[in-house]
């Protein structure tokens, strides 16, 4: 799944994060958004 998010652009994961309701994640970077969705994903934060 982090190979599928890492060959997304930082836009793609920026929507991606916007329809899990990912706080915070116009300041994020693109490491940091491929964690918080992964950690989304995974049942976590």
């Amino acid at each position: 799944m982090r190979d599928v998010l890492e060959s997304m652009t930082k836009t793609d994961l920026t929507s991606l994060a916007a329809e899990l309701e990912i706080v915070g994640r116009s300041s994020m970077t693109k490491a940091q958004l491929i964690d918080a969705i992964l950690a989304t994903q995974e049942g976590g934060v």
